[in-house]
C-alpha cells in the first residue's frame, strides 16, 4: 500500500533532504517523486493547481478520503501539526 504522504521535489535539494530527515525522525513513511523526471508526478501537481517550480511540496492524503492537503516547503512544526491533525502522527508516539 502506498503511503499517505508524498514529497515532490529534487532529491538533491537541501529542503527535500531536510523533509525526508524530519519524517525519518518521526518514523513516518513517505513516498518521493521528482516532477522534473516523473511525468505522473508533474501531472498530479498540475491537476491540483500546484506550481511545479515551487518545490518541495508535501502532499498528505486526508484520512477522511476528502482529498489532500498540500504544504509548500513546510517547516518542521507545520509538518508535525499537519501530520497530527490528519491522524498520521500522534503526539505521544512522537515524544516517547
Amino acid at each position: 500500500m502506498a503511503s499517505r504522504i508524498t514529497v515532490y521535489g529534487n532529491p538533491a535539494s537541501l529542503d527535500v533532504r531536510r523533509l525526508k530527515r524530519e519524517m525519518s525522525v518521526m518514523y513516518v513513511e513517505s513516498d518521493f517523486a521528482d516532477p522534473r523526471s516523473d511525468a505522473r508526478a508533474a501531472r498530479r501537481l498540475s491537476e491540483m493547481g500546484e506550481s511545479v517550480p515551487a518545490l518541495p511540496i508535501v502532499e498528505v492524503l486526508r484520512g477522511d478520503d476528502q482529498g489532500s492537503v498540500f504544504l509548500t516547503n513546510p517547516d518542521a512544526a507545520t509538518l508535525r501539526q499537519c501530520l497530527h491533525s490528519e491522524g498520521i502522527l500522534s503526539i505521544t508516539s512522537y515524544w516517547i
